[in-house]
């Protein structure tokens, strides 16, 4: 039963609901960072494309998400933001400037606040984005407000140095601000900060497993939901990828490992040694493009956002 609840979840967040021809209308809303405009089509409200932190480039690359600057004025929400760098056929596709969420809630209110939950993507930490996935029927149906969320990917969000502060955990940062920006304009669209389920499927399940450990998600989630994602993950040699000699591991790694497979991604590079970060950060996206898959199912503990590792903080 519990198993055919959670797919039930998925398929109903996956699916579009059919919509007949309908005229569409606008929707202004106002958050804590400026107004926002959105569409009204048949029996959702969507909000595409919201900006929760600032573009994570420049110096900011390799930091902890920083809110966003207020602005004037409305802003357009009626398409998706970039999705996070990635790979695709073996092509850079995306931006770095990807930290922005989405929001899907019922176009009629009843007047009572609606169940909040937040979709974080699978993808092995390398692929995927908020906006693949269709939330109207499961907000329509579900009578919820849905996010999905984009967060740092790969190298981009996943690399650890020695020095570096954030190593191997800036991807779960991106999702613990966009928890915190979901808290904190929740109301704005109707929703119920109160009541906040965060969700995910394989690496999304896997960060959500994460964010159950970790205090800084202390107050920002009522609920989670975890598919295919377990905190007791372990991959038997051989099993994640049919390649002979492929050693056991699990999606979480100390960050002692994190450092050294990011000092042997800097070296790849041509970083010098004790200045891979000055020389990492001077790189435009492309150059980094040949280590990314070196940081799939990566994240890091040991560290201030996860001081344990997961399985072991949660048994």
């Amino acid at each position: 039963m519990r198993s055919s609840l959670l797919a039930g979840l998925c398929l109903l967040l996956v699916s579009g609901a059919a919509h007949a021809a309908v005229p569409e209308t606008t929707t202004v809303v106002e958050l804590d960072s400026g107004r926002i405009r959105g569409q009204t089509e048949a029996a959702v409200t969507t909000f595409s494309g919201i900006r929760y932190a600032r573009a994570p480039v420049g110096p900011l690359r390799w930091k902890e998400p920083v809110r966003p600057e207020p602005w004037t004025g409305v802003a357009d929400a009626t398409k998706p933001g970039e999705q996070c760098t990635q790979a695709e056929a073996g092509k850079r596709v995306g931006a770095e400037d990807c930290l922005f969420v989405n929001v899907t809630v019922p176009a009629k209110r009843t007047g009572k606040r609606l169940p909040v939950m937040v979709w974080l993507h699978g993808g092995g930490f390398t692929t995927g984005s908020g906006a693949d996935y269709d939330a109207r029927r499961l907000a329509a149906k579900g009578g919820v407000m849905v996010v999905t969320v984009n967060y740092r990917l790969g190298a981009f969000g996943y690399l650890g140095l020695p020095g570096l502060s954030g190593s191997g955990t800036f991807g779960l940062a991106d999702q613990l601000e966009a928890l915190r920006w979901t808290k904190r304009n929740a109301a704005a669209f109707g929703g119920d900060a109160g009541n906040v389920t965060v969700f995910g499927e394989s690496a999304g399940g896997m960060s959500t497993c994460a964010l159950l450990t970790s205090p800084a998600m202390r107050g920002l989630a009522d609920r989670a939901i975890i598919q295919s994602g377990s905190c007791m993950l372990e991959w038997v040699s051989g099993t994640y990828l049919p390649i002979p000699g492929m050693p056991s591991f699990t999606p979480y790694v100390p960050l002692k490992a994190n450092h050294a497979t990011g000092l042997e991604a800097a070296k790849k590079l041509g970083c010098p040694a004790g200045r891979e970060l000055e020389c990492l950060r001077a790189k435009p996206a492309d150059a980094l493009m040949p280590v990314n898959e070196s940081f799939s199912s990566s994240l890091a503990y040991g560290t201030p956002l996860l001081p344990r590792e997961p399985a072991e903080a949660l048994r």
